[in-house]
């Protein structure tokens, strides 16, 4: 009895973890503009009417966006995940939701200088990740 319940578990964490794996594969990472300043990193993410925005903030600088447009067969889902180069202050991070997008507030967790990038790993690249020129401050 006990080996056929170990069976049923295994098999239905791994058809559960089927169905997560698929989820994650139909949605579809948004493009989005980034700017900084000594103690914020702004997030803009360009979506019309996205119902459903949740916005995870972890201290360790990732940042998990999800959001839906449409309904029905018109549906689409995005995932943009995240990791920062630095640490963050979920607590007061911030988003805010309009008809237009989605705007991000990070806060840095030591704020003072900027960072050199946006993303921990040096080599990833976005094709949709694109500097916000109109909110950029440089260092004096």
């Amino acid at each position: 009895m006990r080996f056929l319940h170990t069976i049923l578990l295994v098999a239905f964490v791994s058809v559960s973890l089927k169905a997560v794996q698929a989820d994650e594969l139909q949605m579809r990472r948004p493009g989005f503009k980034w700017a900084q300043k000594t103690d914020k990193v702004y997030i803009t993410v360009e979506i019309e009417y996205a119902q459903n925005v949740h916005v995870h903030f972890e201290p360790t600088g990732k940042v998990k966006f999800t959001c839906s447009t449409g309904e029905g067969n018109t549906k689409v889902n995005y995932l943009l995940d995240l990791e920062l180069l630095r640490s963050i202050s979920p607590t007061e991070s911030r988003y805010d939701v309009n008809n237009r997008r989605i705007e991000i507030v990070v806060r840095k967790s030591v704020s003072g200088a900027h960072w050199a990038r946006l993303l921990k790993d040096p080599n990833l690249k976005y094709p949709d990740m694109k500097i916000d020129w109109s909110r950029w401050e440089e260092d004096d």
